[in-house]
């Protein structure tokens, strides 16, 4: 706001007179034209005060000092039946490995009202395996709660864009791989990372097909290059399916989905611990979060505290998820509520790690609850191997091969014309074998003199028995190596043959 200097020095004036009258009538007063002036400054300076407030409160109590009853940092819990205080029980026991029950291995929470005094406890742990059944397509899990059920989040309905945080080794990382299993074999879903502290940034996930693009970050000027090529290819694709539905005539991806040849897969949007090119992640995230979600876009924001970032993404969030924080002044924040007292549960109050992880607050919907992650059921990274195999396999399988062969008799071509299935032996589920026509095509060799019935290969099933059989054999071993496969990994597609075959194979293929 600018304001002349005549207008200055008439409201200066009237903050000496008011001085001179009153001074906290003055001070008020001093404060209203530091907000006239400079409303940020006033906002800074008040954020400020109330965090030296906090910590002034919080080494009173670690020294003893503040009376038992102000000891814990309590939370009013109004509604309409009840009005009660929600405290953090200091004097519970440790939980020790060998009590395996639950509620003793909580940390509890007396709860008290004006009816009844009840314990709520800390939820208890759970599993998550990838291949067990799912509320939704794209529905991850949260993990249970402190009534004991089991929470999900669906990406497809109302869990829009997702604000996850807390302090460095309270399970966010963990919560984010949970997700990502859970819909590693989603067809439907597409992930853009942004990982500025490297955890994303391995092989196998750069080769997953489900990647817009290899996951962009690392340390130093080469990382932050990274992460703004990946910034603009995601602008990109924002504007090609805005083109997409534009030229279709809808106004979401669920009805361009609904009539279009290829749909468009739910695009998720991962940036984590972005800290070297905070303004233009931010931009994207404003322009994201307001605007994506008829694109078929989701973002989720991972970092340690949101306090000091812009708010124009951050109040766009439909679902805060907040760990254990250090200061008592990030809750409201990190829950996206304005009023402290609107805080059923506060993340500051969480134990802390190392001694408790994948504790969370959660505000989704409306409603705000506490929930334990899951431990994942099989290694990550063994996940990720697998579903990129069987990735490698289905395109092996669905690609036709043309494959020229030299006889004794003539020059022909071998080819398969139909997609092969993928193959079950591959995958682990050995079934009955099928036909060799339905496994791996028709082998046909014309002759120009005396017709031939076609010749059948089975995939698996070559065998020695003439000139058919083994030239079909190191016809499709030749194909596969002029592929790029590996001996071990044609086994593994059910081909059975010598070494002396594979070499064989291999000669021919560098006679060609």
């Amino acid at each position: 706001m600018n304001v002349s200097g005549k207008t200055v020095f008439l409201m200066l004036f009237g903050i000496a007179v008011a001085f001179s009258v009153d001074p906290i009538a003055g001070m008020f007063a001093f404060l209203a034209l530091a907000a006239a002036t400079n409303r940020d400054a006033v906002v800074r300076a008040y954020h400020t005060l109330n965090d030296a407030a906090y910590r002034v409160e919080r080494q009173l109590e670690q020294r003893g000092l503040l009376p038992t009853a102000l000891r814990t940092v309590t939370t009013p819990s109004i509604n309409k039946e009840e009005a009660g205080v929600v405290t953090v029980d200091e004097t519970a026991d440790a939980p020790t490995a060998a009590d395996a029950s639950p509620a003793s291995s909580a940390v509890t929470t007396p709860h008290i009202n004006k009816r009844e005094a009840s314990v709520v406890t800390l939820p208890p742990p759970s599993l998550f395996s990838p291949t067990d059944p799912r509320p939704a397509w794209y529905a991850v899990p949260l993990g249970r709660d402190q009534t004991g059920s089991f929470r999900w989040i669906d990406f497809g309905k109302d869990a829009l864009h997702i604000g996850l945080y807390g302090t460095s080794g309270c399970g966010k990382d963990h919560l984010l791989r949970l997700w990502f299993a859970a819909l590693l074999n989603e067809p439907g879903a597409q992930w853009a990372i942004l990982d500025g502290k490297g955890d994303w940034l391995t092989p196998n996930l750069a080769r997953l097909p489900q990647m817009l693009f290899p996951p962009a970050g690392g340390y130093g000027d080469e990382g932050q290059r990274r992460i703004l090529d990946a910034i603009g290819a995601i602008n990109e694709e924002a504007k090609r399916r805005f083109g997409l539905l534009l030229g279709a005539g809808v106004r979401s991806v669920e009805e361009y989905n609904q009539t279009a040849p290829d749909p468009l897969p739910l695009l998720i949007v991962l940036a984590t611990d972005i800290i070297d090119v905070v303004d233009e992640t931010e931009r994207l995230l404003i322009a994201l979060v307001s605007k994506a979600r008829a694109l078929g876009i989701r973002v989720i924001v991972s970092m340690q505290t949101p306090t000091g970032k812009r708010l124009e993404w951050r109040m766009n969030l439909s679902t805060l998820i907040s760990g254990a924080l250090v200061d008592g002044s990030q809750d409201a924040p990190a829950l996206g509520v304005r009023d402290p007292k609107a805080l059923v549960y506060r993340p500051s109050q969480l134990p802390p790690p190392p001694g408790e992880r994948g504790l969370f607050v959660v505000r989704y919907n409306n409603e705000q609850f506490v929930v334990r992650t899951p431990a994942l059921v099989g290694d990550f990274d063994g996940l990720i191997n697998a579903r990129n195999d069987a990735a490698l396999l289905e395109t092996l399988l669905s690609s036709a091969v043309t494959t020229p062969r030299i006889n004794k008799r003539e020059d022909a071509v071998v080819t398969v014309d139909d997609p092969v299935p993928a193959h079950q032996q591959a995958l682990g589920q050995r079934g009955r074998a099928d036909t060799a026509s339905e496994r791996a095509g028709t082998v046909v060799v014309p002759s120009p003199t005396v017709p031939e019935p076609a010749k059948i290969a089975q995939i698996g099933g070559f065998r020695g028995d003439g000139d058919g059989g083994d030239d079909a054999l190191l016809a499709a071993l030749a194909a596969l190596q002029r592929a790029g496969v590996s001996r071990e990994q044609a086994r593994a597609l059910g081909l059975r043959f010598r070494n002396s075959d594979w070499a064989r194979a291999a000669r021919s293929v560098f006679v060609d």
